[in-house]
């Protein structure tokens, strides 16, 4: 080793260890790998053990002093095969080696086959000191103070990106399968992981803030960001691992699906049943799961769950109920699929067939095919560590200033490795409460009210905050479940009472509303304002048209009131009341139709001509006109600019793109919204068409956009 580090110095260009030097009849790396295959052929055939002295020579001569890359890398290799199902290592020198050697190494130099190496002494170290228990293929952890883990986390933190990535998912291999004597503990051990990864967080946010705007700043926090996204990514896949290990039907749902998603019609068919029994249509939607659906179709046909198996098929494949937990959205079901049920009694005591509970481990065999628990299981959910997080303000306030941080640095990985993990927790329980406390007390109190305005809230500096609590707020007012509950139907009715509706449109009429934020949070913030709009527009519409026809309704006596309502009024309600008729969607947008005229209902029996106030003005229509603009060429950014800016986005009809995913679905919300705001103060349509900019808009989105969602539903 020593002569070839010797020659690769004197060599001017880099010297190829594959090469063989004059001299010599072999190259290096031949030469490495013919000592190290005879070392072991001489361990095997002689059953010997590698004992310390040599084991710590060949490491230090190899890994440590490497002259190539190869050399690491045969040492690797070599060490993990000692390591084996075999070992030829003797195991009583086994911790010290690893202690003393392997964890020695820098961790940027661990490859794969390095990090392969580290994982089998980590295992073998921590199984003989009884830390870790092996079962079957998995490990368990029986004992915290792992050997190496301080270590694992410096991978983690300074490996390469595959590196980190074995790193991550050996931590959370150890993490989530506990022995039994840490079973017992588990929501401290939760909390103290969640902990551990919040104060390596801070540091790495600590350490950020200060750094000035210099070249070797710029690369220092580049480094430091990363060491978040990987942090954070460690905590994303503890919480994923954490949720998919939990197989009850979950209550406190993640943000990710704790609002209504897209509706969804299932058409259920009960084919030779014996009875006839007519088609079902399930109302169900995209953040729903399979197990719902079963149990609405058992609800719906009374049956006893107990006693009853029902299997579905979908396109002629069965349904398994392993897959229970899935939702709606991840089947990519589409609106009136049809779906064929199959109904089977089954006594109380037997299972339902000796396939369908041979691999159920929860639930009684005989309701197995009926749902993938015995149901709700809140004292267990409570300890899954997402839930956790939600019960701790200081958890989901950090993360508001990493996401702004991301933001601020154009960091997008950043940004969104904070905001992938607000979405695996349920709504944070704070936020939650302290919002429906404000949107009461203001809704009881009005103007008295001492509680800070809404305004505050939605117009606060930072903009992770502000995304987060619009997001709240429409996973409030429509739930994933229970959306016609009373829970849900008190919040609609206070939101909209303590000026929920201005409060939306100013969002999406005021410059000042996220004046600093990034296209992403600017996009996501306008989809949700929009949604709570469309559904707060609709009510208004509904309580409008009912406030009309009974001021115009014969009092007792039979005479007709003195109405404030005149002609134009009375005129206008009727054009409402019969384009409320087919906007929103009734077919796509039934449930929300259902909470709006159940919200009109409220708002009509306590005053008088209490819709009539909310009804939007002709400024509204123009910034949502812009927002549709924006969004149809996959601009969002440019909304507060000039029209013939965004219109010059249409022209360029090459270089025009498709707008995303994300900007279509801002584009569609926000023309129904506008649509909705014709139909509430239909003069503004006549204003509008004699400008020269409503023509070009007309025909940019007609013509010239790229998306044919939009153009389909432009003209409507």
């Amino acid at each position: 080793m020593e002569t070839m580090r010797q020659l690769s110095k004197e060599e001017q260009a880099e010297f190829d260890p594959q090469t063989v030097r004059p001299g010599s009849r072999y190259s290096h790396v031949q030469e490495v790998q013919e000592r190290l295959n005879f070392l072991r052929f001489l361990l095997k055939d002689g059953q010997l053990w590698l004992c310390a002295p040599q084991a710590k020579q060949i490491w230090k001569c190899l890994a440590e002093n490497a002259v190539f890359l190869c050399d690491r890398e045969a040492c690797f290799k070599w060490y993990s095969k000692l390591m084996g199902d075999e070992p030829d290592l003797d195991p009583d020198i086994n911790k010290d080696f690893f202690e003393n050697n392997v964890l020695q190494l820098d961790p940027s130099l661990l490859t794969e086959n390095g990090m392969k190496c580290f994982e089998r002494f980590f295992k073998a170290v921590n199984c003989r000191e009884g830390k870790l228990v092996a079962k079957r293929r998995a490990y368990m952890m029986d004992d915290l103070e792992l050997i190496g883990l301080d270590y694992l986390w410096r991978v983690v933190i300074q490996g390469s990106d595959d590196i980190a990535n074995r790193a991550i998912d050996l931590l959370k291999e150890i993490y989530t399968n506990l022995g039994p004597k840490l079973q017992v503990n588990q929501v401290e051990i939760h909390e103290d992981f969640i902990q551990s990864c919040f104060d390596r967080l801070k540091a790495s946010y600590d350490t950020l803030c200060v750094l000035d705007g210099d070249k070797d700043s710029i690369n220092c926090a580049r480094q430091e960001a990363i060491r978040m996204v990987r942090v954070l990514t460690v905590l994303k896949e503890y919480i994923n691992e954490c949720d998919s290990d939990y197989h009850e039907e979950r209550t406190i749902l993640p943000m990710s699906r704790a609002f209504r998603g897209k509706h969804i019609t299932l058409i259920v068919r009960f084919p030779n049943q014996g009875r006839q029994v007519d088609d079902l249509d399930i109302w169900s939607h995209t953040n729903d799961t399979i197990g719902s659906v079963r149990r609405g179709i058992l609800n719906r046909i009374k049956a006893n769950a107990a006693h009853t198996k029902i299997e579905l098929f979908i396109g002629g494949e069965i349904v398994d109920p392993a897959d229970d937990r899935k939702l709606i959205g991840q089947l990519n079901l589409k609106d009136k699929t049809l779906i064929t049920a199959k109904l089977t009694q089954v006594s109380a005591n037997m299972p339902s067939s000796p396939d369908s509970s041979s691999d159920s481990s929860t639930g009684s065999p005989g309701n197995h095919g009926n749902h993938y628990s015995d149901g709700p299981n809140p004292e267990v959910e409570s300890c899954l560590p997402g839930v956790i997080m939600s019960l701790h303000p200081r958890y989901i306030s950090f993360l508001w200033q990493v996401a702004d941080l991301g933001c601020n640095l154009n960091m997008p990985q950043l940004r969104d490795g904070a905001r992938v993990l607000m979405k695996l927790m349920p709504p944070d329980n704070t936020t939650v409460e302290n919002l429906r406390a404000v949107c009461l007390d203001h809704a009881k109190l009005g103007e008295n009210s001492l509680s800070p305005s809404l305004d505050s809230r939605f117009f606060g500096p930072s903009p992770s905050q502000v995304l987060y609590l619009i997001e709240v707020v429409y996973a409030l007012l429509m739930p994933a479940s229970a959306t016609l509950g009373e829970d849900a139907s008190d919040f609609q009715y206070n939101f909209l009472k303590s000026g929920g509706l201005p409060l939306v449109l100013s969002m999406l009429t005021r410059n000042n509303f996220l004046p600093s934020a990034d296209m992403e949070t600017r996009r996501g913030a306008y989809l949700n304002a929009l949604k709570i709009a469309k559904l707060l527009l609709t009510a208004v519409g509904f309580g409008h048209v009912k406030a009309v026809a009974e001021a115009c309704q014969p009092n007792a006596d039979g005479n007709i009131p003195v109405s404030p309502i005149n002609q134009a009024t009375h005129d206008q309600a009727l054009v409402l009341q019969s384009a409320l008729q087919n906007i929103p969607n009734p077919a796509s947008e039934c449930m929300l139709r259902n909470v709006a005229i159940r919200l009109a209902q409220q708002i009509s029996d306590e005053n008088f001509f209490q819709a009539s106030k909310y009804i939007p003005d002709i400024c509204v229509i123009r910034a949502v006109q812009k927002i549709v603009w924006a969004s149809g060429c996959g601009t969002v950014q440019l909304v507060f600019s000039n029209n013939d800016e965004i219109s010059k986005i249409y022209e360029k009809t090459n270089a025009a793109k498709e707008p995303d995913g994300e900007d279509e679905q801002v584009c569609c919300e926000a023309l129904e919204v506008m649509t909705l705001c014709f139909a509430l103060m239909p003069t503004a349509l006549d204003t509008l068409s004699k400008e020269k900019a409503w023509q070009t808009f007309i025909i940019d989105l007609l013509l010239h956009c790229h998306s044919k969602s939009v153009r389909q539903m432009a003209p409507g």
